[in-house]
């Protein structure tokens, strides 16, 4: 057997592998939140399919999602903050004083900015187009 074709083979059988995977773990999530085992194998067939139609053949890279992890934990460091509990979130998140204040006063603006709308919005002249 040529180095290449070993290569491909060992790529092959971990694309395999990462399918299985996928299928397991949709399973036993579906399973876990209250889905009937069949119904959740079945589900989880047409999903792994879907994704073979819809990425087959490309190389795909899986990021371990630490940005992710990031916007999650920010979100639940503001619903636990109260406005008087600084310190408390400092200990039980492990971060900064510092780095609470940044997380509370970044993801308050952001919600201000979706739940309240912009007060001026279309009062300004629009521009004549050139």
């Amino acid at each position: 057997m040529a180095k290449g074709d070993i290569r491909t083979s060992a790529v092959r059988a971990r694309t395999a592998e990462f399918l299985l995977h996928l299928h397991a773990h949709l399973t036993e999530g579906m399973v876990r939140n209250g889905l009937k085992l069949e119904s959740a194998e079945t589900i989880a067939d047409h999903v792994i399919d879907a994704v073979r139609e819809a990425f087959g053949g490309e190389p795909l890279y899986i990021p371990k999602g630490i940005g992710i992890d990031a916007v999650l934990k920010h979100h639940e460091i503001y619903a636990d903050f109260t406005g008087r509990n600084h310190h408390v979130l400092v200990r039980k998140y492990g971060v900064s004083l510092q780095w609470v204040y940044h997380v509370v006063r970044t993801v308050g603006r952001a919600h201000s900015r979706r739940n309240q709308p912009d007060l001026f919005a279309g009062m300004l002249p629009e521009e004549p187009e050139a």
